[in-house]
């Protein structure tokens, strides 16, 4: 006869794992495409902004960010001897890949818990 402890009856499934956070909210850090960017709408009109010279105005001033101006991505150029991301020998395999931006997007979605849209593909015909 197996007897269950009353500790052990009080367990129940999925009791231990991680709960899923609430979405982030829609105001970024300063990390990149802050909200100093958006609230700029001339960034939309020149790209007097741009620092590596590689830069196209985006739709949103928010998207119109330079690769210089992020400091870890910065610093990695540097490091590298480099003067854009786009220069970067990895940046096709995984910037530009469809694949790999296909499971970023999912994985972002799962990450935020976020409603799952086509932001790619609406953009870019992937």
């Amino acid at each position: 006869m197996h007897y269950i402890s009353v500790e052990m009856a009080s367990i129940q499934p999925y009791m231990f794992q991680p709960k899923r956070q609430t979405a982030p909210s829609k105001e970024k850090s300063d990390k990149g495409g802050s909200k100093q960017n958006a609230d700029d709408p001339q960034r939309k009109t020149h790209t007097n902004w741009c620092l590596c010279g590689k830069c196209a105005i985006m739709p949103s001033a928010v998207e119109c960010l330079c690769c210089r101006e992020i400091p870890e991505i910065s610093l990695m150029l540097e490091q590298s001897d480099i003067h854009c991301v786009t220069l970067h020998r990895r940046f096709a395999a995984v910037c530009l890949d469809a694949d790999v931006l296909s499971s970023v997007v999912v994985l972002l979605h799962d990450i935020q818990a976020s409603t799952l849209e086509q932001p790619i593909s609406n953009r870019y015909g992937f």
